[in-house]
């Protein structure tokens, strides 16, 4: 499972997250639903237990989260 849909919206956009909602593929979205009804991320998404979805935010973190949070603190130091 790749991090970017087949019409190559980055993770995180209002376009990918539209996209993700209106998936009718379960193949192609990132979440599916449980026992209860809810929506969650897949297992494949790779956050070991049942996740509830958010939109793909979780998801956007995961991926380039650690790049961002690096950048405002940085932007923070360079501040000061």
């Amino acid at each position: 499972m790749t991090l970017i849909d087949s019409s190559q919206h980055p993770i995180g956009s209002k376009e990918w997250k539209y996209a993700q909602e209106n998936e009718i593929d379960p193949d192609k979205r990132f979440w599916e639903y449980n026992d209860y009804g809810q929506k969650i991320y897949k297992i494949e998404c790779g956050f070991g237990v049942q996740t509830l979805w958010d939109g793909g935010d979780l998801l956007w973190e995961k991926k380039y989260g650690h790049d961002w949070k690096e950048w405002t603190k940085d932007q923070q130091t360079r501040s000061e």
